[in-house]
């Protein structure tokens, strides 16, 4: 069965979920639960791979005729037939019926997409931050060396590892988000997402439209979250709404913003700042 690519992109926001990263709308829950139970069961439901009752039936009367022995109960071609008709009939509702579960599942994220990153992401990155925070304040704004944490107090040991557990939390929360957003209608003005993570990203790093600018975030999860809540970068889990408010703040003269399609560029790189 070829699974609903649309459905396969869900994956990651279930995941989350079920790892506790993340609450979700119970309804859509019980959508994923659905489609994966018959997904499953789709799976272990397969048409015979055993020759045709047909074929079988005939072989065996020619071996009877040639041997001489009893000719073989044409009631048992009868009833190997219809089993092998029941059963593929069963395996393509169930394909058919896990196809529709796994349309379902895309349909809900789609209708739940503002209440996932409203009442659901939301609280979790805020909680996610805050205890990034404190484990910040025993650890300051550089994570210590390897070599550094094994003779480090306790409790900055465990502040150490605190943050790689939240740095992975972080990381499910932007993959959920990354999915509701890209199957629902995302953001029609911040088309390069500058404001998807950040609310102030073109603030802190100006540069970010150079692809070969330094990145001024750590290259490990765990040190990226730690300058997320050390520095002046604003975290935030907008709606597509609120994702394009802050770019028409900030690029309020954006040729998009007057429906072109033209690019638009920022006015402070212009002027060098």
């Amino acid at each position: 069965m070829q699974r609903n690519p649309e459905y396969l992109r869900t994956r990651s926001l279930f995941v989350g979920h079920q790892a506790g990263a993340f609450t979700l709308p119970d309804d859509l829950v019980e959508l994923n639960t659905r489609a994966a139970r018959l997904e499953a069961e789709s799976r272990v439901t397969r048409p015979s791979r055993k020759p045709a009752a047909r074929g079988e039936f005939v072989n065996a009367l020619r071996d009877a005729i040639a041997s001489g022995t009893d000719m073989p109960d044409p009631a048992v071609l009868h009833e190997a037939e219809a089993h092998d008709r029941a059963l593929a009939e069963m395996v393509r509702i169930l394909v058919e019926e896990t196809e529709n579960a796994q349309t379902r599942v895309v349909a809900g994220v789609q209708r739940f997409a503002e209440t996932i990153l409203v009442d659901h992401l939301r609280p979790a990155l805020e909680d996610t931050l805050e205890a990034a925070t404190s484990a910040a304040e025993k650890l300051g704004r550089t994570l210590p060396t390897a070599e550094g944490i094994l003779s480090a107090p306790d409790a900055t040991r465990k502040a150490f590892q605190a943050l790689g557990a939240l740095s992975s939390r972080y990381i499910s929360l932007r993959n959920a988000q990354g999915v509701v957003v890209e199957l629902s209608a995302g953001a029609r003005y911040d088309a390069a997402n500058l404001f998807r993570e950040f609310r102030n990203l073109p603030d802190i790093f100006p540069q970010y439209a150079n692809p070969r600018a330094e990145r001024p975030w750590p290259t490990t999860d765990r040190g990226r979250l730690l300058w997320i809540v050390t520095s002046a970068i604003e975290a935030w889990m907008p709606t597509p709404e609120e994702q394009d408010e802050a770019f028409a703040d900030r690029f309020p003269n954006a040729p998009v913003l007057r429906g072109r399609a033209a690019g638009w560029t920022d006015r402070r790189e212009v002027a060098g700042v």
